[in-house]
């Protein structure tokens, strides 16, 4: 069985070294904590400086504010979709998320 992964930026298949052809770009260490459930820990840091930077924003308009994954996800949500429309980053880059498995095919 082999498994199929999407490309995180253009969403075409990855091949089977886990690589993107059309972004030129090796997903293999993204691949292999794909499959044990979590991300590499440099793209945890990535999240947990995105969602500090929104906490930091909330909390400079409300001092007295807890951590609330609820609202700074809001926040954040928002600053991505403004960064991707108005200043061509990737959400990716930005936020990133678990490899898209595509399907299992037998060989």
């Amino acid at each position: 069985m082999t498994e199929k992964f999407i490309c995180p930026y253009c969403e075409v298949l990855l091949t089977a070294k886990y690589y993107c052809v059309s972004c030129k770009k090796d997903f293999s260490i993204e691949v292999e904590h794909t499959k044990e459930g979590m991300l590499p820990e440099y793209q945890i840091a990535q999240q947990d400086y995105i969602d500090n930077a929104c906490f930091n924003f909330l909390k400079e308009f409300v001092p007295t504010c807890n951590w609330d994954i609820a609202q700074i996800s809001i926040i954040r949500d928002a600053i991505i979709s403004v960064l991707i429309t108005f200043h061509s980053k990737k959400e990716y880059d930005l936020y990133p998320w678990l490899l898209e498995l595509k399907d299992t095919v037998s060989i």
